[in-house]
Order: C-alpha cells, then sequence, then structure tokens
C-alpha cells in the first residue's frame, strides 16, 4: 500500500479511505469488470467524491495493486494464525489447507477477480504482485519439506506440489 502514492499526509486517513476503495472495488470489478468500472464507480461506492480519489490513488490500476496487497495480507495473517505454536508438519500442512480454503470461500469474488483480470496489468506490475504470491507458495514448500524430512512423505518436487496447494 505504501508504494502507492499519495497527496495525504495523514497515513490514518489514507488507510481508511484505501479500505473503503478496496471494498468498493471488490463489489464492483466482479460485478461490471474492470475494464467497465470506472474511478467515478468506484468513488460514489466508497463514500469518496470524484475529486479527491486522486489524494488516494493514482488509478484504477492502483486500486487493482491494492485490492491484491489486501487479499494478499489476509492470506499471510491467516496462514500463520493458522500454524502459530504448531510444530507438528502434517498438523501445520492440514491447517494451511484449511486457511486457504477459508480464506478462498470467504473473498471468493476478490480472488476470482484478481486472478481473471491480472493478465491486464503491465508486465513489471504483474511481476511484483506475482513476486508476493510466492511467499505463501514457500510456506507450503517448507512445511512440504519438513514432512519430507520427517518420513511422513516421500521425496517429491515440493515446490510443484506447493503450488498445486496453492492453486
Amino acid at each position: 500500500m505504501d508504494s502507492i502514492p499519495t497527496t495525504i499526509k495523514n497515513r490514518k486517513l489514507v488507510k481508511e479511505k484505501r479500505e473503503q476503495l478496496i471494498l468498493a472495488a471488490i463489489k464492483q470489478f466482479p460485478e461490471k469488470g474492470f475494464i467497465k468500472t470506472t474511478l467515478r464507480d468506484l468513488a460514489e461506492s466508497a463514500g469518496i467524491s470524484h475529486a479527491n480519489i486522486y489524494d488516494y490513488v493514482g488509478n484504477k490500476e492502483d486500486i487493482f495493486v491494492l485490492v491484491h496487497d489486501f487479499i494478499t495480507s489476509l492470506a499471510d495473517k491467516r496462514l500463520n494464525e493458522s500454524i502459530h505454536g504448531i510444530r507438528d508438519p502434517l498438523e501445520k500442512l492440514r491447517r494451511m489447507i484449511r486457511a486457504e480454503f477459508d480464506l478462498s470461500f470467504e473473498w471468493a469474488d476478490a480472488i476470482l477477480f484478481v486472478y481473471q483480470d491480472i493478465h491486464i496489468l503491465k508486465k513489471s506490475l504483474l511481476k511484483e504482485l506475482l513476486k508476493k504470491e510466492s511467499s505463501h507458495v514457500y510456506q507450503f514448500k517448507h512445511v512440504l519439506d519438513e514432512l519430507i524430512n520427517q518420513g511422513y512423505i516421500k521425496h517429491c518436487n515440493t515446490r510443484i506440489i506447493s503450488n498445486l496447494i496453492k492453486i
């Protein structure tokens, strides 16, 4: 969120308004599509004047990034909470998969939108967003590596399996 420029100095206000924009985008983008949704639509839905939206974001791509950051931050938090204090790698994996499913059900529209429309972003931005995704895959890979090391499962390509679980 901090990588998106703003003209407002009050960080709390920026966070609040951007959260309103994120929730508006999560509702609007799946209904109308990214291309057909206007900044005016998003501002109206978020309760921000159209003129003031540019104080918080520069364009719709910024809002796309905010939605993606929102979902990945939520996934980070849920994955970490799900395995907090758990030592058994099999239980960790079970809980991580459950956390992924719960997040997917709760935020299905936002996740579907992000994955369906991510191709419209500039390559540099796309790479940045995919890099954030890779941290979740790494968390699964780490637990799968633990399972192999402790003899729960036989040797396999944990990177591929992690990607399949994440997908």
